[in-house]
């Protein structure tokens, strides 16, 4: 990990503690602007459910559209848009946005995905918060994993294949060369954080 360092003799007229503060206010500023770069990467990359194609419906859905769009059409209405898709995203995709959690912010108004500076370390971890539940979500998303889906009936484990979408962000602004040089061994992707 790299560290800024500045060596100053005993009679240097420079005020120490001044100087390295300005040099941590700098290394703050630069590690947080990365994180947000990164944020900003991962969550234009979660895109929202895409709609069936009309081969793609069962022939008891094309007729249920088919006469939603010519009700439409005689009451003088928009077309209605055709159903989202029901499966998930290909593994080794980034996951679709289904609650808009990842791409936005929570019901208390947090972002779903963050980025916290460490000023012990001076590095950036970005990454999706910890939801309060016990499906492991979001991690089980980006590394994949077992997980509980849970109903009113019953629950029942399933794996989840990997969907990442904070490792590839990052691989992205670092190849893009969106971070400096002097700092890209200090933005990290990491584990959810807080308490959710």
């Amino acid at each position: 990990m790299i560290r800024p360092t500045l060596k100053l003799t005993k009679d240097s007229f420079f005020d120490r503690a001044a100087v390295i503060a300005a040099m941590d206010r700098v290394t703050h500023r630069a590690l947080s602007r990365s994180g947000a770069i990164v944020r900003r990467e991962a969550r234009s990359s979660i895109k929202d459910r895409p709609r069936q194609k009309l081969k793609e419906m069962t022939p008891e859905e094309q007729s249920k559209y088919r006469a939603s769009v010519a009700a439409a059409e005689r009451e003088g209405r928009p077309k209605p848009k055709r159903p989202m898709v029901t499966e998930s995203s290909k593994p080794g995709k980034p996951p679709y946005s289904i609650t808009n959690l990842l791409r936005g912010k929570t019901a208390d108004k947090r972002a779903g995905i963050t980025f916290d500076y460490d000023f012990r370390t001076r590095s950036v971890v970005v990454g999706p918060i910890k939801l309060n539940t016990s499906s492991g979500a979001p991690a089980v998303l980006e590394h994949g994993g077992t997980t509980t889906i849970r109903t009113r009936r019953k629950s029942r484990k399933v794996r989840v294949a990997a969907r990442p979408y904070m490792g590839p962000a990052l691989a992205r602004i670092l190849a893009q060369g969106k971070i400096p040089d002097a700092f890209r061994e200090r933005v990290q992707h990491g584990k959810p954080t807080g308490a959710g």
